[in-house]
């Protein structure tokens, strides 16, 4: 990702967020050095995805789609290589927040091999909702396909 993509990782956020990423926060995380910011493009962008890594630990904090490439394998592609490269600066684990009520993320999720650890009770606002709480070991072999 560069800095020019931000306009449209922007738009691809409003378009798939109640509660998308300000121009300074998108440009801030694009900046962070423990970030991996990937997008998805075809002569123009359609996705995006934003890790940011502590240590062994890696969160994936944003991962949209524009709804016209959805379900096609876009957001699959964009969390594998996001793992394989978080994988390659020794990340061990992945955490990730969903809506509780994001039942088509949490199926996503759950079927890239996530599973639950906890919730936190009414993380969202606008509409309130719990945030379900997933984690995935980041493994280069089975980023797509680990259960643990």
């Amino acid at each position: 990702m560069r800095e020019d993509d931000l306009t449209s990782v922007l738009d691809i956020g409003l378009q798939s967020m109640a509660h998308p990423w300000s121009p300074t926060q998108l440009a801030g995380e694009l900046r962070f050095p423990g970030g991996v910011q990937l997008v998805a493009e075809q002569g123009s962008l359609y996705g995006y995805a934003f890790f940011r890594q502590a240590g062994a630990e890696v969160e994936l904090l944003q991962l949209a789609v524009l709804s016209a490439w959805r379900r096609k394998g876009v957001a699959s592609i964009l969390l594998r290589q996001g793992l394989q490269q978080l994988y390659d600066r020794q990340a061990e684990v992945c955490f990730l927040e969903v809506r509780r009520a994001d039942t088509t993320a949490r199926l996503f999720y759950e079927q890239a091999g996530f599973h639950r650890v906890g919730v936190r009770k009414k993380y969202y606002s606008a509409p309130v909702d719990d945030a379900v709480i997933m984690k995935k070991s980041v493994d280069r072999d089975r980023n797509d396909e680990d259960h643990s």
